[in-house]
């Protein structure tokens, strides 16, 4: 962007406060005499690393988290549905996340209340046997002991 194409806004009308202009100069002269880096400092500041701190800041300045700086006519921000943006799609994500954790569970449930051992279909094996090859099979107890023939 060239230079000329860069404007600054109006000076504010009335006076700056007698606080804020202290601050201002002493947070000024510590800069000069000590190498104060205000940048830095605000990064060390614990309360700085609150990872709520982002939600905080674009709600307390008003700040249009999916906006541009670029003109309309080269990027449009709001060309797309809201679909398209991170909090729909965190908002859809959760959703089938919570929806897929249900089915989870349910299908646990379901599964603990008809889970069978082999044994308990052999009944149904035999007659199955038998419509096959036109021959009985044997069905063996799963409980008790098999004795064996002696000759």
């Amino acid at each position: 962007m060239p230079a000329e194409d860069i404007k600054l806004p109006p000076e504010p009308s009335g006076k700056c406060s007698k606080a804020l202009q202290d601050k201002i100069s002493s947070l000024y002269e510590k800069m000069r005499r000590e190498g104060l880096n205000l940048n830095r400092t605000i990064q060390n500041r614990k309360d700085f690393r609150n990872p709520s701190i982002y939600e905080k800041l674009i709600d307390f300045c008003s700040i249009d988290s999916h906006g541009s700086n670029f003109p309309t006519e080269i990027y449009n921000p709001y060309l797309w549905s809201k679909e398209s943006y991170y909090d729909e799609l965190d908002k859809v994500q959760k959703k089938e996340m919570e929806k897929r954790e249900k089915d989870r569970k349910d299908k646990t449930k379901v599964n603990d209340k008809k889970r069978k051992s082999k044994w308990d279909s052999a009944p149904h094996a035999s007659s199955l046997t038998t419509s096959i090859t036109g021959t009985k099979s044997t069905v063996i107890s799963a409980i008790g002991v098999i004795s064996k023939k002696s000759k």
